[in-house]
């Protein structure tokens, strides 16, 4: 089983490769269900991402990177 140190650092992987790639650091709506939506497809598109740059062997801490 994972620690806690490890998943933690997942989970900011996970939000930096959404921040830097997927523009969620970018959320300025006004309603909650638009920002809901955003937040929705940003994180959808980030699980993807990470997958398919697993596929050609790019690193998720690479990915965050960029």
């Amino acid at each position: 089983m994972a620690g806690f140190k490890e998943i933690r650092s997942n989970i900011e992987l996970f939000f930096n490769v959404a921040k830097n790639c997927v523009r969620l650091n970018k959320v300025h709506q006004f309603t909650k269900e638009s920002i809901l939506k955003k937040v929705i497809r940003a994180f959808h598109l980030t699980s993807e991402l990470i997958r398919t740059a697993k596929l050609f062997y790019i690193g998720v801490r690479e990915l965050a990177e960029m």
